[in-house]
């Protein structure tokens, strides 16, 4: 059985992780509205967008998308 310090360690850690996340809505140029649960990157070199939907990685090129900012 794993000691309590542990235990709190671990969900302080998981409390951390979910505090940093940043929820964002991407708008592509034909209107459509994505929201990453995560704030996108962005790849200046390979002219693409990188966000998260339902758990996997999907790419957006740049020349697609109109804004994207931070949902409060």
């Amino acid at each position: 059985m794993k000691s309590p310090s542990v235990l709190i360690g671990l969900f302080s850690a998981s409390l951390l992780v979910v505090g940093c996340s940043t929820p964002t809505e991407i708008t592509t140029k034909d209107g459509q509205t994505v929201v990453s649960p995560d704030k996108p990157k962005v790849k200046n070199k390979d002219d693409f967008i990188t966000y998260t939907k339902d758990g996997k990685e999907v790419q957006l090129n740049k020349d697609e998308v109109s804004k994207i900012e931070e949902v409060n």
